[in-house]
């Protein structure tokens, strides 16, 4: 029996090294818009811990006031931080969506080849088995014949 040879092997494999170059780039891309989001996150944090800034009225402490000018100034560059941010992340989500279809090809486009290869397989597989029954039937046919000897259906 002959081994199966897929013809369009170099293609599929073509069609691999594709579909995992999207995965990498859609993995880069997901750690980007992972990363702005942890940025966003301390951002947010550090506006929140601005309130508690040493200095801050507790009690019957005073308030100095070049706390309070610094903690309102942190405030504000953090909120234009968290500004920036959110518009790089807008931008980032869309590229990543970009990646997620590009990848999603690729993939569509390695199964169709994964399946032709394993209808292929499965043709060529059932022909060498009939191929095999047939030789044998031959074989048997012939040895009957050879020695006289009676079919197996006729022996019952």
């Amino acid at each position: 029996m002959r081994r199966f040879r897929f013809r369009l092997e170099k293609l599929l494999a073509l069609r691999r090294y594709a579909e995992r170059e999207w995965e990498i780039r859609l993995g880069q891309a997901t750690a980007v818009v992972l990363a702005t989001k942890a940025s966003i996150a301390g951002a947010e944090d550090g506006i929140a811990r601005s309130f508690g800034f040493p200095g801050a009225p507790s009690g019957g402490v005073t308030l100095e006031a070049s706390a309070v000018v610094w903690a309102e100034r942190y405030r504000q560059g953090m909120a234009a931080r968290l500004q920036w941010l959110e518009g790089e992340l807008a931008v980032q989500e869309a590229e990543l969506e970009k990646v997620r279809l590009g990848y999603l090809e690729a993939s569509r486009r390695r199964k169709v080849m994964d399946k032709l290869k394993e209808r292929q397989s499965d043709a060529a597989r059932r022909a060498a088995t009939r191929e095999e029954i047939a030789v044998l039937n031959d074989i048997a046919t012939s040895r009957s014949v050879r020695w006289g000897e009676p079919a197996a259906e006729d022996r019952q």
